[in-house]
């Protein structure tokens, strides 16, 4: 979870998202799991609201204001290895984030 919360900061998101803590928890979900992007609400947003005592909506609402603040600041995407200008959805997110975290350690 340490590496996860790394990877954020340098790439400019804080703590202050309420999405955050929603990214880490889902990114860490699916680096224990990778079948769970398969029924990402079920799996990882229903867990994540339970966890935070949450609206689903609520999680997937934050985790793509979150997504939107990453995209921002890193306009190329070349911290996901996506040359491409299309927008992810947060599904894609979080994958990406727990393939490079997952590569990095």
């Amino acid at each position: 979870m340490e590496r996860i919360k790394e990877v954020l900061k340098q790439e400019g998101i804080s703590q202050s998202y309420r999405g955050y803590w929603y990214i880490v928890s889902s990114v860490k979900l699916v680096m224990e799991d990778e079948q769970r992007l398969l029924h990402v609400r079920k799996e990882i947003y229903q867990k994540v609201a339970e966890e935070y005592q949450i609206d689903v909506r609520s999680v997937e609402r934050d985790i793509r204001t979150v997504r939107d603040v990453f995209c921002r600041k890193n306009p190329t995407k070349e911290f996901l290895f996506l040359k491409n200008d299309r927008h992810l959805y947060p599904r894609e997110f979080i994958e990406l984030l727990a393939e490079y975290v997952r590569q990095r350690n």
